[in-house]
């Protein structure tokens, strides 16, 4: 049968935006996209299609996409967080270095990681508040929310997680903090659970 989707794009940070708003969306798994179109967007098919994975490849070929308009390219973010990842291991000053500066959180609590987080306005609202909630819950708990550059120091998202004192917005745009609290997380919430698994923590996807 055919259908269709919509999407909600807004922006979350604390500066209105300027120039030109590109959004890229990869279809659901089993839906292919035969056309699209948006209010005030110019709105482009892909006549190629670029997969993490030669598994995700098979998926495109069964749902009948053909073979020579896949590429596999490999997820360059999670190539970038094991390399970062290898060399806070093989450098320890950087590790003391991050050490120093991520040294609000406390050693004797363990540390829940909210990493990549893709949600609306409406969603973080929602996530900030279950956040605060959980935050009051578990006084002993540090959580770390990887937040947008700029929008952990200012802005809605920066104003709602300060408010609460072992709560801490970090720019996810710090590869080499995002791999390092991705390594000392002991449950990281995430809507990939390749995110977490790249360093090899327990996930829960969204």
């Amino acid at each position: 049968g055919s259908g269709s989707y919509s999407l909600d794009a807004s922006n979350i940070g604390g500066s209105p935006t300027s120039g030109a708003v590109t959004v890229t969306e990869a279809p659901p798994t089993g839906l292919t996209v035969t056309g699209l179109s948006g209010t005030g967007w110019t709105c482009t098919l892909a006549t190629l299609h670029l997969t993490p994975n030669e598994a995700a490849g098979r998926a495109l070929i069964a749902e009948g996409v053909p073979i020579e308009r896949i590429i596999v390219t490999g997820n360059t973010a999670l190539d970038t967080l094991r390399a970062a990842s290898a060399r806070m291991r093989d450098d320890a000053a950087i590790q003391s270095e991050l050490d120093q500066r991520l040294g609000f959180l406390r050693s004797e609590s363990p540390l829940l990681m909210v990493a990549d987080p893709r949600i609306t306005n409406r969603g973080f609202e929602a996530l900030g508040r279950a956040l605060r909630r959980l935050a009051a819950a578990r006084p002993d708990l540090d959580i770390v929310f990887a937040a947008e550059a700029g929008a952990e120091a200012a802005g809605p998202i920066g104003e709602l997680l300060r408010a609460d004192a072992n709560i801490h917005p970090v720019p996810r745009s710090d590869v080499l903090a995002f791999a390092y609290l991705l390594g000392r997380a002991h449950l990281v919430v995430t809507a990939s659970s390749e995110t977490a698994a790249s360093i090899r923590q327990p996930a829960r996807s969204r």
